[in-house]
């Protein structure tokens, strides 16, 4: 892996001396250099850069670029999100990506045959470098009105976002640049504007997978490890979930297998733990409803060593209790919550919204609440009264259900592109009692002739979605399957439509066989109901036990309300493994006095049946 060339100066830094430098590979299969991708998502991709101050490296980031293709609304939202980290870097943030510099970049491409990043030139008259279109010259019809584009100032030549990836490789040819003659390159950044450079997070495993799916590989390859080194069987969790493994777990709380499946279980209880931190930090601290939790917006950074194992610490040569001790109190890994590209800061903006594709992504739906699911629905044959303010009589298909209209939904004319007539629901009424006839008091102006129009009820994503999402994530954390979060979805969907208290007893009763499947895909048999319980209080709405009191609350409750709830169980169980030593001695001798009373009953059992066969 080389370094690139030419430099990309900071613009943010007091010191000039800082700049970036983008690692490049080369391709195996036609030899062709690359720029070293670390991800790549919807609006933006991510290059492994070095950090350089007086010539000297400083430490490996991670540069945020958008893609070449995306539209004007994409740079919109990256603007949004540049503002947002801005802000997060007051003070100490909570386990959120670390934002390093802002940095403004030019047209710029890596040449695919020497390695060279340069301005690209017009492909047509070679003479002048192209540059972005003046918004002035965006008036024009087609592709430029939607899309950043690039053009020549001396010749008619012209390329926008939309085309880009078309005709890209015009931008690599020999009168495009004055490197060498292979005709392959990579767009690195289309046109001018800025670029996120971020801490660079690194998590061991294949980076093909998730952060939380290679921490689930990293440390089943730890724990094999520490068996190994002891001498002693991988605790095998299936066993520990039969009759024989629950009643070794009572009686024999400090047997190993027992101790290291708990110690699992607590390290993923601690990953939990540390994304509640962020988002309630989120939440109280910044005002910022994230909105876009989702796996592949996790990342881990290791503590310690490569392996997370803090071996420099000596911890081979411990005793397996000191171990035990060592990984319970130390944290190996580090949750950071990335990609605020449709987050909001105090005002829930139309970020969202506007998204049509934003539910598209797989990986992302098992993690959208339903408000998201549905955030815009039709509504036909609304009459509107102005006496004294504007009210529409509700569908009755929009009441007593768990997507209700409630106050601070929008009502919005679905053609009204500048969002003139938008109208934002005040309050809800049944008028008159009794009559299920509900009315909805709007504040805002009609269109005129409303009748005339498509109109949609909006639901804005408030906090509520991100405690959903995070719900989601935990129980994603304790089985790493998208799958069960699916299956999930469904035994929350039932909860909320026909209510029970959320307590296990209630649950099972609504629906035993799915939620003993959920408990028995998480894999270690310990406070099972207790960590059921705490993702259902986050993704179901509106009940006595939820964090959540309605899809539309605001404010830092509830999230405060899901930390303490998350602290409680880790806490459990640590207990549980600083106690087991103590415990299980006085369940044995618990166990053994009931033995010998039982022994004694029985004896006297006997001896009074034999002395009345005497009589």
């Amino acid at each position: 892996m080389n370094a690139s060339n030419v430099i990309i100066r900071s613009v943010s830094t007091l010191s000039s001396e800082v700049n970036y430098e983008i690692l490049q590979t080369r391709n195996e299969s036609d030899n062709r250099i690359l720029p070293h991708q670390l991800g790549r998502g919807r609006f933006a991709k991510v290059y492994r850069a070095m950090q350089r101050s007086a010539g000297r490296n400083v430490r490996p980031v991670a540069i945020k670029i958008l893609h070449e293709h995306v539209d004007f609304s994409a740079e919109r939202l990256f603007q949004q999100e540049i503002d947002l980290l801005r802000t997060l870097v007051d003070g100490v943030s909570v386990n959120t990506v670390n934002l390093i510099d802002i940095v403004h970049l030019g047209p710029l491409v890596l040449c695919g045959g020497c390695g060279a990043l340069y301005h690209p030139k017009c492909p047509e008259c070679g003479s002048h470098y192209l540059q972005r279109m003046a918004p002035s010259a965006s008036d024009a019809k087609g592709p430029y009105q939607t899309h950043p584009a690039l053009h020549c100032s001396k010749c008619a030549f012209s390329i926008s976002g939309n085309e880009v990836q078309r005709y890209e490789s015009r931008l690599f040819s020999k009168l495009a640049k004055d490197c060498c003659s292979i005709n392959t390159g990579t767009i690195i950044n289309f046109v001018d504007r800025d670029a996120i450079v971020m801490e660079l997070l690194e998590s061991p495993g294949d980076r093909s997978k998730n952060a939380v799916l290679r921490f689930h590989e990293h440390r089943q390859r730890a724990i094999r490890d520490i068996c190994k080194q002891y001498a002693m069987s991988i605790p095998d969790t299936k066993r520990l979930s039969g009759v024989s493994g629950r009643l070794r777990s009572f009686f024999l709380p400090n047997h190993p297998e027992v101790i290291l499946a708990k110690v699992m279980l607590l390290e993923r209880v601690g990953l939990m733990m540390q994304l509640a931190e962020a988002i309630t930090w989120l939440h109280t601290e910044k005002k910022i409803v994230h909105k876009d939790l989702a796996p592949d917006n996790i990342l881990l950074r290791i503590v310690g060593d490569e392996q997370g194992e803090g071996r420099w610490r000596g911890n081979e040569k411990l005793s397996f209790r000191g171990r035990i001790r060592e990984l319970i109190n130390s944290r190996d890994f580090e949750i950071k919550v990335i990609d605020f590209g449709l987050a909001d800061k105090e005002e829930l903006s139309r970020s969202w919204y506007e998204e049509d594709d934003v539910k598209a992504v797989w990986v992302k739906r098992p993690y959208i609440s339903p408000e998201a699911q549905n955030r815009k629905e039709p509504v036909n044959g609304l009459e509107f009264n102005s006496d004294p303010i504007a009210c529409i009589q509700l569908p009755a298909g929009l009441i007593n259900t768990d997507l209700s209209v409630l106050p601070s939904d929008i009502l919005t004319d679905a053609t009204d592109s500048s969002h003139s007539h938008d109208m934002e629901i005040a309050r809800v009424e049944e008028i008159p009692r009794g009559s299920s006839n509900y009315y909805a008091y709007v504040n805002g102006t009609p269109p005129p002739n409303p009748q005339n129009h498509q109109f949609q009820i909006v639901r804005k994503l408030g906090e509520a979605h991100d405690i959903y999402a995070v719900g989601g994530l935990f129980y994603y954390i304790l089985t790493g399957s998208d799958k069960e979060v699916e299956l999930l979805k469904a035994l929350v969907d039932l909860l909320q439509k026909k209510p029970c208290d959320l307590t296990a007893t209630a649950v099972k009763a609504r629906n035993r066989e799915d939620y003993t499947e959920l408990c028995k895909a998480i894999p270690e048999p310990f406070c099972r109901d207790e960590l059921m319980m705490l993702i259902l209080r986050s993704m179901v709405r509106g009940q006595n036990a939820s964090f959540v009191k309605s899809r539309t609350e605001r404010g830092p409750d509830a999230s405060h309300r899901l930390l303490a709830a998350v602290y409680r169980i880790h806490h459990t169980i640590q207990q549980d493994v600083l106690a087991a030593e103590r415990l299980q001695g006085l369940r044995l001798f618990v166990a053994f006095l009931l033995v010998l009373l039982l022994g004694l009953a029985v004896m006297c059992i006997s001896h009074g049946a034999g002395h009345i066969t005497r009589l």
